[in-house]
């Protein structure tokens, strides 16, 4: 994460995140470690395709989305291989995230071909996300509504604050 400092012309970073997206992939979800979707294969399932990404691109962060949650300021981070969410909050002081939760949705034993029939899927590819506040929102709770490239999906989750 970098700060734009608008008294100069730079940026400073303030953090880097390492080997943690990869840690808790391997901590929280073993079984589908650094998998990937293969459309070529789509009778294999998640389990099937672990580790497949690590020789190219790991997990693949690719899309982050910056939200305020009861005023605490929060990162949604979205992976492309494993199409997994997770969750950092951000030290009001530091501006370090800290983990908080990481999540996936679909049915990791079966098939991409049948996970996909029996609309057990998931968000293959969650490349867009936006936050809705409780203000904004129709049911008064946070919500994270997650698009799924690859699974031609939009899925609003409710966002709890633990």
């Amino acid at each position: 994460i970098f700060q734009y400092s608008n008294k100069a012309s730079f940026l400073l970073q303030v953090w880097n995140s390492g080997s943690d997206v990869e840690m808790k992939h391997a901590n929280y979800y073993p079984q589908i470690f650094n998998c990937e979707f293969d459309d070529d294969h789509p009778e294999h399932t998640p389990r099937r395709e672990m580790d497949e990404a690590s020789k190219k691109k790991g997990p693949e962060t690719e899309s982050i989305t910056v939200a305020e949650l009861n005023g605490n300021k929060v990162l949604f981070i979205g992976n492309e291989r494993t199409s997994t969410m997770m969750v950092y909050s951000v030290d009001a002081a530091t501006g370090i995230p800290s983990f908080e939760s990481i999540y996936r949705a679909g049915n990791d034993r079966k098939s991409w071909a049948a996970a996909y029939a029996d609309r057990e899927i998931g968000d293959i590819d969650p490349e867009h996300h936006l936050f809705v506040a409780a203000v904004d929102s129709p049911s008064g709770a946070p919500l994270l509504v997650v698009a799924g490239n690859l699974s031609g999906t939009v899925s609003v989750y409710q966002v709890v604050d633990n």
